[in-house]
C-alpha cells in the first residue's frame, strides 16, 4: 500500500518527467485493480472512486496524463490490460458505464471485454481498438471512426451509430440488434453470424459488408436482392423478411 500512495501522490503532482511518469505509471497500474471493475458480469458499485478517475484521465490524456502521447498511454493501458487479465485468467470485466469519450483518439487501445454500456462515444477514432466482447450495449457512437476493429461477439443493441464509418475489421457473432445505422458507412468489414434485427440499415448511406454468412437481416428492410446485387459473400446463407 505504501508503493500505492507514493505513485497517487506523484501522479497527482504532474511531474514533468515523462520517463519517470511512465514507469511510475505502469507501477500504478500493474498494482491496483479493485473487485469494483473485476465483475461477474456487469456488476459495479454506484458511486467512482480514485481508481476510476485515474483510468479515465489515462484514455482522455487528461490530469496526470496530459503530457503523454497517445502512444505512450496506449502503452500503458495495453500493458495493464495485459497483466490484469493475467492475473485473473482471463475472466477480468471491466465496467464504466455511461462513461464520456466523445472525440477521443483511442487508436489500437485494447477495450475488450468491457462494460461500455451507454457510454458517449461521439465522434471518437476507434482505428484498430479491439472491442471483442465488450458490451456497447446504448452506446452513442455517433460520427465515429471503427476501421480495422475487431467487434467479434460485442454487444451493441440499441446503439447509436448515425454516421458513423466502420471499414474493415470483423464482427462475428456481434448482436447490433435495434441498433441505429442512419447516414452510416459500412464497408468492407466481416460480420458472419452477427444479428442485426430490427436495426435501422435501410437509411444506411452506405452498406456493404465483406461477408453476411448466417447473418439475420430480419426487421431491417433490407432484401436479398439488394445484398446478391452488391455481390457480398454469404448472402445465400443470411436470413431475411421473407
Amino acid at each position: 500500500m505504501e508503493e500505492i500512495r507514493k505513485v497517487i501522490d506523484w501522479m497527482n503532482a504532474l511531474t514533468i518527467d515523462l520517463r519517470e511518469a511512465q514507469k511510475a505509471s505502469e507501477r500504478y497500474f500493474a498494482a491496483i485493480y479493485s473487485e469494483s471493475h473485476v465483475s461477474s458480469p456487469y456488476v459495479r458499485p454506484n458511486k467512482s472512486t480514485p481508481f476510476d478517475d485515474k483510468i479515465i484521465d489515462l484514455l482522455r490524456g487528461e490530469g496526470a496524463y496530459k503530457l503523454y502521447s497517445l502512444k505512450n498511454r496506449q502503452m500503458i493501458w495495453n500493458k495493464w490490460r495485459q497483466r490484469l487479465e493475467q492475473e485473473t485468467s482471463g475472466g477480468s470485466m471491466l465496467t464504466f458505464r455511461n462513461v464520456d469519450l466523445s472525440g477521443l483518439d483511442l487508436t489500437d487501445f485494447d477495450l475488450s471485454h468491457m462494460d461500455l454500456s451507454g457510454a458517449k462515444l461521439k465522434d471518437a477514432k476507434l482505428n484498430g481498438v479491439n472491442l471483442r466482447r465488450t458490451n456497447l450495449a446504448k452506446c452513442n457512437l455517433h460520427a465515429a471512426k471503427l476501421i480495422n476493429c475487431d467487434l467479434t461477439e460485442a454487444l451493441l443493441p440499441l446503439a447509436n451509430l448515425t454516421g458513423a464509418f466502420i471499414h474493415g475489421g470483423r464482427a462475428f457473432r456481434t448482436l447490433f440488434m435495434k441498433a441505429d445505422f442512419t447516414n452510416a458507412t459500412v464497408f468492407g468489414i466481416d460480420v458472419s453470424g452477427s444479428n442485426f434485427e430490427y436495426a435501422k440499415l435501410e437509411w444506411a448511406k452506405e452498406f456493404q459488408p465483406l461477408n453476411v454468412n448466417q447473418s439475420d437481416f430480419v426487421g431491417t428492410g433490407l432484401k436479398f436482392s439488394d445484398l446478391k446485387r452488391k455481390k457480398i459473400a454469404g448472402v445465400e446463407t443470411a436470413t431475411f423478411d421473407r
